[in-house]
């Protein structure tokens, strides 16, 4: 009885463990982590040949550029207009600066 026991309890582990590995990784809970993720991400052009216009967040210039998608895959750093990347990326950039400027000693006001 006792091997039945632990047969029934080693198979309910098993499809927990299984549907946890399906789902993949969680996404983060917070949406604005989500975002701030998204605007961290390198340009990706995608795949397909559509050539459509799209804006990405560069992260080294922290400004918000036109690029070419190809119209298929590539990642979340791609918004349909230059105010929508903005408004996701740029306020979070700023507040980064000034929260790294705070650690360091410097006043960014």
């Amino acid at each position: 009885m006792l091997i039945a026991q632990k047969n029934v309890l080693l198979a309910g582990l098993l499809v927990i463990s299984s549907v946890r590995i399906a789902k993949g990784a969680p996404a983060a809970e917070d949406p604005e982590e989500e975002v701030l993720s998204a605007c961290q991400l390198p340009k990706d052009v995608g795949d397909c040949d559509k050539n459509v216009t799209k804006y990405y967040f560069n992260s080294e210039s922290e400004e918000c550029e036109e690029f070419t998608f190809g119209g298929c895959n590539g990642n979340d750093n791609k918004f349909d207009s230059m105010e929508e990347c903005s408004e996701a990326c740029k306020k979070d950039s700023e507040d980064e600066n000034k929260s790294n400027a705070y650690r360091m000693g410097f006043d960014p006001e």
